[in-house]
């Protein structure tokens, strides 16, 4: 770890580096709009238009208990939506931390579509750094980028090879990066050469071409356990070079979960080794971090064992649910949401002790709880050559430490598999949506207890 925190250190020379879906229905006061996909219906994600409009104020629409009116009444005064306040912190930051969902979710590559294909992003920020991909597969990911005017056909495969080997997991499966990357390559075919958006890989680098059991076990024990501070060396050494060549150095990054807090002290009084604080170590005054509306952990002994609830026992959900939904953004200084205990991360009392206001500087709500999907699989990511393929990978971490996650992940993709058989669907076309709001303990009834004339 030290030897990774000095990477960085000389990366920018004397500055100082010190899932979760709720799928369901929202309605006010209990009422009910299904969501979710119907049998046949296409999957591919399509960019939303409302996360552009300009939001308007919005009126309390029923009734509601006392204890969220401070929360509402905030809300009825707002007006930017979600892509004007991000696009809006460009003209005081540089770095700007997107908190991405559970990665599988859908909707939030709607609004990061909606940010990166905005004419003000193309010509003022243009670059996009991921969380996920390993940065080793950058040279074929440019390359992709660079071939001019492939087929849809073509498009497909090019991209599906990278899918196969872009995780340090034995596959990553998840739909929306897949189509981000097919209507970026769209987008910048029609954009001039130094008008191109350009997207860079930050995970850890991994070669599955060339993986044995003692590779997987060595990049393991060297890479992942130390993935935070390596993805903030990847982006903070690109963005340097970046700024040589002539750019701005003004970029969107997508980081997940605990990676895009900023920087916070533990249980131990020692800051928590997340990327995002690496970053506002390397940049002070120069970075910030938002929120997307999303639910929190409880417990997660795996990444695939993770159980959720609604943040503020569901208040911040039924705030907005009164005031219709509206796609919004804000700060979260002097906001009534801000001000909240940070349950975000219950995992470590004294992370748990901050506020929110002091984990991130912004919030957005794009789709209410009951609007947001997973979708798992891509089609013609999986033909009968890649699952043996995808076995074989999970057979090499036995034996070592990490051999747990590997089972839980094997486990996952045997269900599909098994799923995908009991529906006579090839594994090759097989994609799973799923909408579990059964997920969420009495997950209506959370929201419920703060409206109608006998909420709290």
């Amino acid at each position: 770890m030290r030897r990774a925190r000095n990477l960085i250190r000389s990366a920018i020379g004397s500055s100082v580096i010190a899932p979760l879906l709720l799928a369901g229905s929202l309605g006010c006061a209990g009422g009910r709009d299904a969501v979710g996909a119907a049998e046949g219906e296409a999957t591919e994600v399509e960019s939303g238009n409302e996360a552009t409009e300009q939001a308007v104020a919005h009126p309390a629409l029923c009734a509601y208990g006392e204890t969220i009116e401070p929360y509402v009444s905030f809300l009825e005064t707002l007006e930017t939506g979600p892509v004007e306040y991000v696009l809006g912190l460009f003209e005081t930051y540089d770095v700007v931390v997107l908190c991405e969902r559970s990665h599988p979710e859908v909707t939030q590559w709607e609004l990061i579509w909606d940010i990166t294909s905005d004419e003000r992003f193309i010509d003022r920020v243009g670059v996009v750094f991921t969380e996920y991909g390993a940065s080793s597969m950058q040279p074929q990911l440019d390359e992709i980028m660079a071939s001019p005017d492939l087929t849809d056909e073509a498009l497909h495969e090019c991209l599906i090879g990278l899918m196969r080997d872009m995780s340090f997991w034995p596959l990553w499966g998840n739909q929306n990066f897949f189509d981000y990357l097919r209507k970026l390559y769209a987008l910048n075919q029609e954009l001039p050469d130094d008008k191109k958006v350009r997207l860079f890989l930050s995970d850890i680098p991994l070669d599955w071409q060339a993986m044995t059991k003692e590779k997987l076990d060595e990049g393991w024990r060297k890479l992942v356990w130390n993935r935070d501070v390596l993805m903030a060396y990847r982006i903070v050494t690109e963005r340097n070079r970046l700024i040589e060549d002539g750019s701005s150095g003004k970029c969107l990054v997508i980081l997940n979960y605990r990676h895009a807090f900023a920087p916070v002290k533990n249980k131990d009084g020692e800051l928590a080794n997340n990327a995002a604080r690496y970053l506002f170590e390397a940049y002070p005054g120069k970075v910030a971090n938002v929120l997307l509306n999303t639910v929190r952990p409880v417990s997660a002994e795996t990444d695939f064992t993770v159980k959720s609830d609604l943040i503020q026992d569901g208040k911040w959900d039924a705030a907005f649910e009164v005031v219709g939904n509206p796609g919004l953004g804000f700060d979260m200084k002097d906001s009534p949401f801000g001000a909240d205990s940070f349950d975000l991360f219950p995992f470590d009392p004294a992370i748990a002790a901050l506020k929110y206001e002091d984990v991130f500087t912004g919030f957005v709500f794009y789709k209410p709880l009951g609007a947001q999907r997973w979708v798992i699989g891509v089609r013609g990511l999986l033909d009968d050559e890649f699952v043996e393929e995808v076995r074989e990978r999970c057979t090499l971490a036995e034996g070592t430490g990490f051999a747990g996650h590997f089972a839980e992940f094997s486990k996952n993709f045997e269900a599909d598999a098994k799923d995908a058989g009991d529906q006579g669907v090839p594994l090759n076309e097989y994609v799973r949506i799923q909408t579990t709001a059964d997920d969420i303990p009495d997950f209506r009834a959370k929201l419920d207890r703060w409206l109608g004339d006998e909420a709290m």
